[in-house]
């Protein structure tokens, strides 16, 4: 746990830029303790996240570190990539498990949905709630 965290604050200022993609870390605004790295193929985290976006999706937060990795392959505008973010972080503050059920799935997007909402991120929260009834099966 520290050991993760330690690689990702080590790395906050590194930002790698090639063939217009770009793989950054940095503090997220809705938990100022919690990592974000959005990663993408030039970078070598990138190889070793691979599988687990392959499983998780677009994102996962590691909770135990407070981390959150997303990958920056998958094109995603600036709204969806808060969502995101958002939606991992609520994980980490609720304090959820690796093995995570439906029901954690809808407090996430709740919390994401708040977050959002209180840091000025309407579009974002938006696209939560649009899509809450084909997450969750109702609107949140």
């Amino acid at each position: 746990m520290v050991m993760m965290r330690t690689m990702i604050i080590g790395m906050m200022k590194k930002i790698t830029k090639t063939n217009n993609t770009m793989s950054k870390t940095y503090f997220s605004e809705f938990q100022s303790d919690i990592a974000v790295a959005i990663l993408s193929k030039d970078d070598w985290r990138y190889e070793v996240m691979k599988p687990l976006f392959e499983v998780c999706g677009f994102g996962f937060a590691e909770t135990s570190s407070g981390c959150v990795f997303i990958d920056g392959e998958v094109k995603l505008n600036k709204h969806e990539l808060k969502w995101v973010e958002a939606h991992e972080v609520a994980h980490i503050l609720l304090k959820h498990t690796k093995d995570r059920n439906d029901k954690d799935e809808l407090d996430a997007d709740t919390l994401a949905y708040k977050l959002l909402s209180e840091n000025g991120y309407d579009k974002s929260a938006k696209l939560v709630k649009q899509h809450s009834i084909e997450r969750h099966g109702h609107q949140i």
